[in-house]
């Protein structure tokens, strides 16, 4: 079974990471943001990937995560790894990033970000620099069959 998907088109003003979840769970880019700051700063100490949130921030992006917290909240500010894997924790999801390949005119699937074999599915596309939230438009039962 070949998966379809509806491409929702989202803003390209420095939020689309943040447009694209909120499309998934129908809530603002604003509020993503703001959950995924509390989320952080609630469980700074807690590991992905063997390192610490605080670790992780340090490592990925210079910056202490007290002070990343408040950039966080800012619009326009870019969001990607991390912020993925923290609301994939937040709300117990499976996220998979997919590109175009537009000469076999399919989606090729380069990260994903598993919470749990029987938890729902999120498909965002990327194109490098932007996402777009991918909606299901068929049943699906199985992730292999992208």
């Amino acid at each position: 079974m070949k998966i379809e998907f509806e491409e929702k088109v989202v803003p390209g003003d420095g939020n689309c990471l943040f447009h694209s979840l909120g499309a998934a769970f129908k809530l603002k880019q604003k509020d993503i943001r703001i959950a995924i700051a509390l989320y952080l700063d609630r469980n700074r100490k807690e590991k992905i990937n063997g390192l610490t949130l605080e670790e992780w921030l340090l490592l990925e992006k210079d910056m202490k995560l007290d002070d990343y917290c408040k950039i966080l909240r800012m619009d326009g500010v870019w969001g990607g790894n991390m912020e993925i894997n923290i609301v994939k924790k937040m709300f117990k999801v499976n996220i998979f990033v997919l590109m175009k390949d537009v000469i076999k005119k399919r989606y090729k699937m380069v990260s994903s970000y598993v919470f749990d074999n029987n938890a729902n599915n999120i498909f965002l596309l990327y194109d490098g620099v932007h996402y777009n939230y991918l909606r299901v438009s068929k049943n699906m039962t199985d992730i292999r069959t992208l």
